[in-house]
């Protein structure tokens, strides 16, 4: 490898990297928003009805599970309490449809729809 070559391969490597705030190195390579990694690039800032609706009822069968140990004295272990909120929050973010707009966006953006 070239000198050259390994200049510019640390120039690259180099800017994959941003400082924080205290000057230190932040280690994790950064992306740009909706290419690759965990980024969803949608067309609205606000989530989804389905998204909404679901935490909801996730949230009510948290408060449900803890209302029967506190006042039927019914105690389920934790794992079948997030088990529960985990099923209920799919299924009914499963059954909530896409309001208009969302659809009509989401086609637009991924599916060409004019």
């Amino acid at each position: 490898m070239t000198p050259a070559r390994r200049r510019d391969l640390a120039y690259k490597n180099a800017a994959r990297f941003r400082y924080n705030e205290n000057g230190g190195v932040n280690n994790a390579p950064q992306r740009e928003r909706g290419v690759g990694g965990h980024h969803v690039n949608l067309p609205f800032s606000q989530p989804l009805d389905k998204v909404t609706y679901g935490a909801l009822a996730a949230a009510t069968v948290i408060i449900l599970t803890w209302a029967l140990r506190e006042f039927v004295g019914i105690d389920l272990p934790a794992e079948v309490q997030s088990a529960l909120a985990v099923i209920f929050g799919y299924v009914v973010s499963y059954h909530i449809p896409l309001s208009e707009t969302e659809a009509e966006a989401i086609a637009r953006k991924y599916y060409k729809y004019k």
